[in-house]
């Protein structure tokens, strides 16, 4: 079930439950106890995070295009359009890239950049750009992503969603301001500058303002029941996008009245020259619409190679960004573009193993990709291979690396030079691959319709099926000792006899909360990732009855992949990010660090102490989970110190204060996060990348809290009485 599509879910917000006749002490603790000492936020330590190629913005002077690809950016080089080159992938933002537009006057380069907001960057020099600055977009105390973005003088307008548009000014871009939203309520969803006319589409109106020489904008014109995405305008006409149809407005009144619509498939975005508009089409390609009479658009051509995300115009040629590229297009015959030249680009990361210095990385649409992971702070991609279906789970063993691709079952690689993959064998399942396993000359693939395939590969060059066993939905599995255990979604949990590789068969089917999806297995007993259903650890003192030995769960949380090490276990959450989990007691597990991703988090792999993300769109982000935090008791109470990762050092910073049952946390700087905690050490409250927080008790008792980063580390208690 985990899905590149899967939503996002808040899942760290305070209680809206208010204590009306709350009073509080804040006393503030010399040090944290014992339960709650050992939590901790991972450190950012890198990325690789590329992924669907979705925004464009050019620099016609030294013939470059800056490409977004997931959560970075590349910097191409188009001086040839038959043969474009990547100069950069410098640009790895911590967030998914929406849009980027670009100053030609500063060399700045602005990236709308999802929940991080906006970020700018100097790319005078192209081969090495540096990130200036960026402002986190908040909308009623809750971040709002930011999708879409255009530039006027140095003022950025900022479409965020359920955030309205927001104007952000750059005069310092190593320190942004956001000076304000729209305020004609409603989400939004794109933006476009037509000299001083700022026009905003959304999912409950079509805006448009004049912008005023301080930046701030005043309403003219307005229709409250049109929804269009990304606007674009020539003359007294306005083309747009939204929900299956390419539509048309005439701007001469303040009205916006709607002029024609065509029906299509998916379109998301468009442009227009001449007498043509180009629509991008999500499943149709890029199709070339006569809009002589805007009233009544007439689609004429059709360019059906690749579906597309984004257009452009730049220079007389159109581009096109899809899930995996970037494209020139020659529109000389207008109904009629032909590509030019093209790069390629990653889609989605599904999986990952780590072996030595190297990340293998599967790709759902690009197959493997290998990354030089020696220095996780720059990950670097060294080897790529085509599959022939969606590769969707991976495993490296002894040099050779064998990946579960969909419809096109086990394929094989020779990983032995990393820096040149190699398949050498494909072997199909009866339908959709969607896991495999190797242990020792056997590799075992899960298949969602034809069960359990068990395959010999004593010759990774020559594999060959030796057993099987029907098993509806099965989707991951381990192996260990003869006996493997595999994950089947809503079915459940099956553990399946393989002593005899020939003869597979069924012992028990254990059924879960909700959806099994992830699993690793460690001595006597097995993790499995049961999405609403949390993290469940079984007991295998019998191996073929397991037995549930603890849960550990959360509102809200999407568990879709888990990896343990130890006594700790990494629980990577669909929504967003990775948990870090203590089960030396697996009766009671413990919450005891967090890791926020950009993605959705599929899945984690172990190098040393950092943790890889499989973040989905987002490619691979790397964390490291540092050492605990201490408190010396000579120190003023409320600061502490660390040792370790991080390099943070003593601080006083922090100031508590109540005001109607909720405590303010003001923390002097974006980039602290706070987390409070109960006195069973599970995470109540956490912030990230604001100056100031709001914890709402849910109950009378005692909590403790934690501020972190730059050069902050503080520690404090809270005792809540009622």
């Amino acid at each position: 079930m985990p899905s590149s599509l899967l939503p996002r879910v808040a899942m760290r917000a305070p209680s809206s439950t208010k204590l009306t006749s709350l009073t509080a002490a804040l006393l503030l603790a010399l040090s944290l106890t014992s339960t709650v000492a050992s939590a901790d936020d991972a450190n950012y330590v890198g990325a690789w995070p590329y992924g669907n190629a979705n925004a464009m913005a050019f620099d016609a002077s030294r013939d470059l295009a800056f490409v977004g690809e997931g959560g970075g950016v590349v910097v191409v080089d188009i001086s040839d359009l038959a043969s474009p080159t990547v100069l950069s992938d410098g640009i790895r933002t911590r967030g998914l890239v929406g849009d980027v537009a670009f100053d030609a006057a500063t060399n700045l380069l602005a990236i709308a950049d999802g929940e991080a907001g906006v970020e700018f960057w100097d790319v005078s020099n192209a081969a090495s750009p540096v990130r200036l600055g960026s402002v986190v977009i908040m909308r009623a105390g809750a971040r709002a992503d930011a999708s879409d973005i255009a530039l006027w003088s140095h003022f950025a307008y900022v479409a965020a969603g359920f955030g309205y548009m927001h104007i952000v000014d750059f005069s310092d871009p190593s320190n942004p301001v956001d000076i304000g939203f729209d305020g004609q309520g409603g989400d939004s969803s794109g933006v476009f500058i037509s000299g001083n006319t700022l026009y905003v589409g959304g999912g409950q109106s079509l805006t448009r303002y004049a912008i005023q020489a301080n930046g701030h904008v005043t309403l003219t014109g307005i229709d409250f029941f049109t929804t269009t995405g990304t606007p674009y305008v020539v003359g007294n006409v306005l083309y747009g996008t939204w929900n299956g149809y390419f539509q048309t407005f005439d701007l001469s009144t303040p009205d916006l009245l709607p002029l024609g619509f065509l029906d299509l498939p998916n379109p998301r975005d468009v442009v227009v020259t001449g007498n043509i508009a180009y629509v991008a089409d999500v499943t149709g390609g890029v199709r070339a619409i006569d809009v002589t009479n805007p009233a009544n658009p007439v689609q004429v051509g059709i360019d059906p190679t690749y579906g597309s995300g984004r257009v452009a115009l730049h220079e007389g040629h159109l581009f096109a960004t899809g899930s995996t590229f970037f494209r020139a297009l020659d529109i000389t015959t207008p109904n009629a573009p032909v590509e030019i030249g093209s790069v390629q680009s990653p889609s989605s990361a599904y999986d990952l193993d780590v072996v030595a210095n190297h990340a293998y990385v599967a790709d759902a649409s690009r197959g493997l990709y290998v990354l030089d992971a020696s220095d996780p702070t720059a990950l670097n991609e060294i080897g790529h291979a085509d599959a022939p279906g969606s590769m969707l789970d991976l495993r490296v063993v002894d040099g050779f690396a064998y990946a579960a691709t969909q419809f096109e079952g086990l394929t094989i690689y020779d990983v032995q030079t990393p820096t040149a993959p190699t398949q050498v064998a494909n072997l199909p399942t009866p339908y959709y691959a969607r896991g495999v396993f190797v242990d020792g000359d056997h590799a075992y693939v899960a298949d969602l319709t034809g069960g359990l395939r068990v395959i010999d590969v004593s010759n990774p060059s020559a594999p060959s099926e030796v057993g099987s066993v029907a098993l509806a939905d099965a989707a991951h599995l381990v192996v260990q000792s003869g006996v493997a255990y595999v994950t089947r979604g809503s079915s459940g949990l099956s553990v399946v006899d393989v002593s005899d590789p020939t003869a597979p068969s069924v012992v028990t089917t254990l059924t879960l909360s909700d959806y099994a999806t992830g699993i690793d297995i460690q001595g006597d007993r097995l993790y499995v990732a049961d999405f609403d259903g949390g993290m469940r650890i079984l007991d295998l003192s019998d191996p073929l009855h397991p037995s549930t030995l603890g849960i550990w769960n959360q509102t809200g949380l999407l568990a879709g992949g888990v990896t343990v090490s130890g006594d700790i276990a990494y629980v990577a959450d669909a929504g967003e990010g990775v948990y870090q989990i203590d089960v030396s007691n697996p009766a009671s597990p413990v919450e005891i660090g967090y890791f926020d991703s950009p993605g959705n988090a599929f899945g984690s792999a172990l190098s040393g102490a950092n943790v890889f993300v499989v973040d989905g769109l987002t490619g691979i982000q790397v964390g490291q989970f540092g050492d605990v935090a201490s408190v010396d008791p000579d120190t003023e109470p409320g600061s502490g110190s660390a040792d370790g990762a991080g390099g943070l050092g003593t601080s006083r910073t922090t100031r508590v204060a109540l005001s109607n049952g909720v405590v303010q946390f003001d923390v002097q700087s974006d980039d602290v996060s706070l987390d409070v905690f109960d006195t069973l050490g599970r995470r109540v409250f956490s912030g990230r990348e604001d100056s100031a927080y709001q914890f709402e008790p849910r109950t009378s008792g005692t909590y403790f809290w934690r501020a972190r980063g730059g050069t902050v580390l503080e520690t404090g208690k809270i005792v809540v009485v009622q």
